[in-house]
C-alpha cells in the first residue's frame, strides 16, 4: 500500500511539468510558424536588377516628334537601415527612333541614373514613389551624324510584388541641345520623357 501510495504521488509530481513542457514546445513551434509566416510575407527590395522598358521623349520645341524606343540597364538598389529610404543607381541605354518626311530618325542615350526611394507596405507588395536624375550623352543619326551631353529630371514609383520583380513607371524631362553638335543640326531636343517597364532580380 505505501509503494502504491509513493508511486502514485511520483506520478503526479512528474506529470504537470511534462504536460507544461509539451504546451511550452508547442508554443515555440507555433511561434517559429508565425516567424516563419511573417517571413515569407515580407518583400525585401532586390538588390540587383536587370531592367527593361518602353521609353518615349517628346520634344517641346518640335510638336511633330515623338521618339520612341526601349531602354535596357542595370540598377543597384541600396537600403537605408531603419528607415523608409532606398538608394537607387545604375547605367541604362535607349534607342529611341521617329519617321519624318519620311526619314527615320535615331537616338541613343547612354546615362547613369541616380536617386532615392521611400518603401511604402501594402497588403499586394511594397510601393516606392521615387525621385532621381540622369546625365549622360546622346547620339543623335539620322540624315545627320551628330551627339552633345544630356541631362534628365525623374518622378515615379515603383510597386515590387515579390522579391524578384519590380514594375515601374517614370515621368520627367530631359535636357538635350544638339544646335551647336553640327552645321545641319536638328535644334533642341529637350523634353519630356516618359518610361513604363519591368525589373527583375539577379
Amino acid at each position: 500500500m505505501k509503494f502504491l501510495l509513493v508511486f502514485m504521488f511520483a506520478s503526479l509530481s512528474i506529470l504537470p511539468p511534462a504536460f507544461g513542457q509539451n504546451e511550452m514546445e508547442d508554443d515555440d513551434m507555433s511561434m517559429s510558424e508565425m516567424d516563419m509566416d511573417v517571413t515569407e510575407a515580407m518583400i525585401d527590395v532586390p538588390a540587383n536588377e536587370i531592367q527593361a522598358a518602353y521609353e518615349s521623349l517628346a520634344p517641346v520645341d518640335h510638336d511633330d516628334y515623338l521618339y520612341r524606343g526601349v531602354n535596357i540597364g542595370y540598377q543597384n538598389n541600396t537600403t537605408f537601415e531603419d528607415t523608409r529610404a532606398v538608394m537607387i543607381m545604375g547605367p541604362n541605354l535607349s534607342y529611341l527612333s521617329d519617321e519624318y518626311n519620311d526619314a527615320k530618325e535615331e537616338m541613343f542615350f547612354l546615362k547613369w541614373n541616380h536617386g532615392v526611394a521611400f518603401n511604402y507596405e501594402t497588403t499586394a507588395g511594397l510601393v516606392q514613389p521615387l525621385v532621381a536624375a540622369g546625365l549622360g550623352y546622346a547620339w543623335y543619326n539620322g540624315a545627320r551624324d551628330e551627339n552633345a551631353p544630356m541631362a534628365e529630371a525623374l518622378l515615379g514609383v515603383n510597386f515590387v510584388p515579390s522579391n524578384r520583380i519590380n514594375i515601374y513607371a517614370k515621368g520627367g524631362y530631359r535636357f538635350l541641345d544638339l544646335d551647336d553638335a553640327g552645321a545641319n543640326s536638328v535644334g533642341d531636343l529637350r523634353g519630356s520623357t516618359f518610361t513604363f517597364g519591368l525589373g527583375v532580380s539577379i
